[in-house]
């Protein structure tokens, strides 16, 4: 038996040169700075404490940074997903620093994450999700979900958190 690494497919992209990472900028209005999670909004993906993390960092002081999601919610279930996350942002004063760009073709996917400060992926299920694959192919670091499975498909090779806990999200992007 012999076990293959998973293989992403902007991993075959190359790095995008200038001009295309200004191209993708321009298209999707992209700020200097900001955390990347492309994911459907399926209530485990955890968009929710993503937002709760930048309503910490916004109540604390300092940089609240921005988060750039890129995914659908073409059905009830994630449609309903989305519209609570988007309004969870407005209560915590955060909607300005979400960022949604809906569906993003692959050809885009590259300069998404090489302008990113990085990943963010607090889901609870895994340890198949390719994004931070993907991240590590474009030079980004990864924040991602403490679980077993998780931390034996990426090692040493991102920073982990807990998925029920916005401080610990809050202080592992303050510290990216």
């Amino acid at each position: 038996i012999r076990v293959l690494p998973y293989f992403p497919p902007a991993r075959r992209a190359q790095q995008p040169d200038s001009r295309e990472l200004a191209r993708v900028r321009r298209r999707y209005s992209l700020p200097d700075r900001y955390f990347f999670y492309p994911a459907q909004f399926w209530p485990h993906k955890n968009h929710r404490l993503i937002v709760e993390a930048l309503g910490r960092l916004r109540r604390e002081g300092g940089e609240c940074p921005t988060v750039v999601f890129a995914g659908g919610y073409a059905d009830p279930l994630r449609a309903r997903t989305f519209i609570d996350v988007m309004e969870l942002a407005g209560t915590l004063g955060v909607g300005g620093h979400v960022h949604y760009l809906g569906f993003v073709p692959d050809r885009d996917m590259p300069a998404l994450y090489s302008l990113s400060a990085g990943l963010v992926m607090p889901t609870f299920f895994g340890p198949t999700n390719l994004p931070p694959l993907e991240a590590w192919a474009f030079g980004r670091p990864v924040i991602t979900t403490d679980m077993p499975s998780i931390r034996d498909h990426l090692g040493d090779g991102a920073l982990y958190v807990d998925p029920r806990d916005a401080g610990n999200l809050a202080r592992a992007m303050r510290g990216l």
